[in-house]
């Protein structure tokens, strides 16, 4: 997330601690806990939000006004074109994206027409855009810069941005030279957010560095080897739903969206348990199941570790009871699965 203070994130990281057996050793090395391993990560990794701001409104190669990110803003000094004398005097751009499918782009003060061009994401498949409350019929094809005809004097625009659940197969691993592992796993998108199983786990907080910060460990608790039920890639509608959360209170500035109490929707899922034999933790090598030191942890016999290669997918469903799980989007999680196994399940079987 955002607040990590760390770079390097695992799709599928089931706590954040030191290396065991010191599992929470300040002194020592940081770099799967919470915590200030390089200060420098305090500065750069936040640098997101404001090179996003940045880069939402540019110029066009053929110097009109190019709108390439959607998040709330607002510029009410006047817009210069290269292309022609076109001037824009204010522009504002509404939004709840990515968690929203609309986007309202108002321009005033426009003196000439002029080309604004807007960005249509790879995944979005059959987008509309409205202009001054009428649909253009215009050909919008997924992964390009559509151009709009802006007209002089005030317009408002809508850009509506379908979203669907939608299916990736992961490519195979290459864990060494000339080994490949397909394990045909999935990871469920809606839109441009990626959706994972946020893992429950129990917060311990090292010592406090210049009266101002601490290390935070995170130690995993509750299941998490799930495999997904998924009848069709093509039809994800058949086993997940998508929900709102919270109301559908307006979200809150800033990454505040981002946090696990506050990320506005869910996916709900249809899952089997699986067991050790089918998906274990890391059994050799780096990042496998060690006990931590006694008493250094809030859990007693905490064990740390990754999660081991997941299964080749689909797996054997048999007879097991279904669990609905909800997937929210992973920069909301801490610790989270949110690459999966999954299953063929004959529905008649699912008790």
């Amino acid at each position: 997330t955002m607040a990590s203070l760390i770079y390097y994130q695992q799709v599928n990281k089931l706590d954040a601690t030191s290396y065991p057996p010191g599992c929470e050793n300040d002194a020592g090395t940081c770099q799967y806990c919470y915590g200030l391993l390089f200060e420098c990560c305090v500065a750069n990794h936040v640098q997101g939000w404001p090179k996003f701001l940045m880069r939402q409104v540019q110029l066009s190669s053929e110097g009109s006004l190019a709108i390439t990110q959607y998040f709330n803003s607002e510029s009410d000094r006047a817009i210069h074109l290269l292309a022609g004398t076109t001037t824009i005097g204010s522009l504002i751009i509404e939004t709840e994206y990515p968690f929203s499918e609309i986007v309202t782009v108002k321009l005033d003060g426009v003196s000439t027409p002029f080309q604004l061009e807007m960005r249509i994401p790879g995944w979005c498949k059959g987008a509309q855009i409205h202009v001054d409350g009428e649909i253009l019929n215009d050909d919008i094809t997924p992964g390009t810069m559509h151009s709009i005809q802006i007209g002089s004097g005030s317009t408002t625009l809508g850009l509506v941005l379908p979203m669907e659940i939608r299916i990736e197969r992961r490519p195979p691993y290459y864990p060494s030279v000339g080994v490949e592992v397909d394990t045909n796993s999935a990871n469920i998108f809606r839109g441009p957010i990626l959706y994972a199983l946020s893992r429950d786990y129990m917060q311990d907080q090292g010592k406090i560095f210049d009266q101002v910060v601490a290390n935070n460990y995170l130690l995993g608790t509750g299941n998490w080897q799930y495999g997904l039920i998924i009848d069709d890639d093509t039809n994800p509608s058949t086993n997940m739903r998508y929900q709102k959360r919270n109301g559908g209170r307006p979200l809150p500035n800033g990454q505040g969206p981002f946090a696990t109490a506050l990320v506005p929707d869910q996916i709900i899922a249809e899952a089997i348990l699986l067991n050790d034999d089918e998906w274990d933790v890391k059994r050799s090598g780096r990042g496998s199941i060690r006990e931590c030191n006694e008493g250094s942890t809030s859990i007693p016999k905490y064990n740390s570790s990754w999660a081991g290669m997941l299964p080749r997918s689909p797996i054997p469903c048999a007879e097991r009871v279904s669990v609905s799980i909800e997937l929210v989007a992973y920069g909301a999680t801490d610790v989270r699965i949110a690459e999966f196994a999954t299953t063929l399940c004959d529905q008649s079987l699912i008790k």
